[in-house]
Formats: structure tokens, sequence, C-alpha cells
């Protein structure tokens, strides 16, 4: 049995991932109704994450704490990478606030496929019904 948890970890860590992401829209609502505002969600959900990742990783990852030099552009990327999250969670956060549930969640959920067509617009990627098929 432990066995195959170790051999599919990466599978059921990816399951109850997706399922605490799948129910975050009831907590943010009743965070909403306490009369927190979307940057204070936003900064309890990051600040959540990051004391949840320090203790996680470094029991799987054994030179977690070993940092390589980081490039200039390398930098920018993850800055950049930063600012698109922020902005995505605003959005989500006062698409929950202001519509319902059930609006916001398809339009998240259609967000899968925008990105095959930008990629294939802007990226030139080529897609196929087996790549379709795999984002879901």
């Amino acid at each position: 049995m432990r066995k195959n948890v170790k051999k599919y970890l990466g599978e059921i860590l990816l399951v109850f991932s997706s399922l605490a992401f799948a129910f975050e829209w009831y907590f943010i609502r009743n965070i909403f109704d306490s009369g927190f505002s979307t940057f204070d969600i936003i900064f309890i959900r990051a600040a959540g994450s990051l004391l949840i990742l320090l203790i996680i990783l470094p029991l799987f990852i054994r030179k977690f704490f070993h940092f390589e030099k980081v490039s200039r552009s390398d930098l920018k990327y993850f800055m950049l990478l930063g600012f698109i999250t922020t902005t995505v969670h605003i959005f989500f956060n006062l698409a929950l606030k202001y519509t319902t549930v059930a609006n916001t969640l398809i339009i998240l959920y259609l967000s899968v496929f925008w990105s095959i067509i930008l990629g294939f617009i802007f990226l030139k990627e080529k897609s196929s019904i087996k790549k379709i098929f795999s984002f879901n």
C-alpha cells in the first residue's frame, strides 16, 4: 500500500488540490460576508499557500533550500507571472462578489479553451484532440 501511495503521490496531491480549488468559492463568499476586501482575501490565500509550501516541500525535496543563481530574465519572468496571477485572483474574487458562482466557474473553466485558442493564434502551437482533452 505504501509503495502505491509513493508511486501515485503526484496524482493524489493533484486530486486534493483540484478539490480544494473547486470549493474555494464557498470560502471566498463567506469571507466577503465577514467584511474582508479583495486584497485581504488574496493576501490571506497567498500567505496560507506559502506557509503550506514551506511546511510540505522540505519533506519531499531534500535540496529545497538550495538556491541556484537566478538570472535577470528569470527574475523578470517571475515578477510578471506574479503580477498576472495576482490580477487573475483579483478578478476572480470580484466576479464571485458581483455575480453567481455558476457564471464565475463557467468562465473560469472555459479559460482552458481560451488558452488553447490564444496559444494557436499567438504562439503558433499545434493542437490536437488528444491535447485538448488532456487539459480537462
